[in-house]
């Protein structure tokens, strides 16, 4: 995603509805944005999962680009872990995702056994994940 900016933090240029990018900026990330099957837009895939830089476990251990500029230290540290939330709510919801999906599997083929089992690990994940979203929704956080 290109950049050629930070977001504004003054209430006058926050009152903004449009924000007009140079052609220069434009025109090459349009044609980015098809080739990828993206739309022209940030989009919380190309704004928070593609600046993610992560270690050999697949950690995240922070971002490439920053929205918020660094003279305002307590805007970005709530920007970051705004940023945080979203992956690990992503990261977080494929197990969820794929256990449900077994479960759904297991009740077609008539395993209600198996489909018990899946539904357990439903809510294990559940739990997890609405742990974590609640951790980053705490005050100290925002």
């Amino acid at each position: 995603m290109y950049r050629w900016g930070v977001c504004p933090v003054v209430k006058f240029a926050q009152a903004e509805a449009i924000l007009t990018f140079p052609a220069q900026v434009w025109e090459p990330y349009v044609v980015m944005s098809k080739a990828m099957g993206l739309p022209p837009s940030g989009t919380i895939y190309s704004m928070y999962l593609c600046n993610i830089i992560r270690d050999e476990d697949g950690n995240c251990q922070r971002f490439r680009f920053h929205f918020t500029d660094h003279r305002f230290p307590e805007i970005r540290s709530t920007e970051e872990n705004f940023m945080r939330l979203f992956v690990d709510m992503e990261d977080l919801t494929v197990p969820l995702i794929k256990a449900m999906s077994q479960c759904l599997v297991a009740l077609e083929s008539g395993d209600e056994r198996l489909a018990t089992q899946h539904l357990r690990a439903v809510k294990d994940h559940a739990a997890s994940t609405y742990k974590a979203f609640s951790y980053w929704l705490q005050d100290k956080h925002i």
